[in-house]
């Protein structure tokens, strides 16, 4: 799918394929749909070069109790 360009953002994280097939985010959209994706913020580069008209927004998911996990250890997302 990768090789086909079926996948408005795809990555690769700890040896598995993660990614937003593009046909199912076209007819969604077709039909007049607004969508919420959960993705890291390499796919959201990856869908405002592919659909600059798209709205970014961002949450962080709550940190667990005792977790190092959060927005505070999310990577930056540059602004272009």
């Amino acid at each position: 799918m990768v090789g086909r360009g079926e996948f408005l953002e795809h990555a690769r994280v700890f040896e598995n394929y993660y990614g937003t097939a593009l046909g199912q985010v076209e007819a969604s959209l077709a039909s007049g749909q607004d969508l919420i994706l959960e993705i890291d913020w390499q796919g959201a580069q990856q869908i405002r070069q592919a659909l600059p008209s798209a709205s970014p927004s961002s949450s962080c998911r709550p940190r667990a109790r005792n977790s190092n996990a959060g927005c505070a250890d999310a990577a930056p997302t540059p602004r272009t």
